[in-house]
């Protein structure tokens, strides 16, 4: 049973995969190559409860990310 759907954003594909493997099987994982492509999926996908958001990234950066988030009124918890 898929606990959480976690959005892992970053231009690593290493990354992106050691971070799952640690978190391990409970979740479902949404990758995103850069900021752009997050910001894409989470407008489209209502229900990402967590996103891992990696600041050096093409196109658009962590903070990018975060300040589109912030413009758009978008409620996020952050750690």
């Amino acid at each position: 049973m898929v606990e959480a759907k976690i959005l892992i954003a970053g231009d690593s594909k290493m990354n992106q995969q050691i971070l799952s493997e640690i978190l391990g099987g409970r979740y479902e994982y949404l990758y995103a190559d850069d900021g752009m492509q997050a910001l894409e999926l989470l407008h489209s996908e209502f229900d990402i409860e967590l996103l891992l958001l990696d600041i050096n990234m093409p196109r658009l950066d962590g903070f990018g990310v975060l300040e589109q988030l912030e413009k758009a009124k978008v409620q996020v918890k952050s750690l």
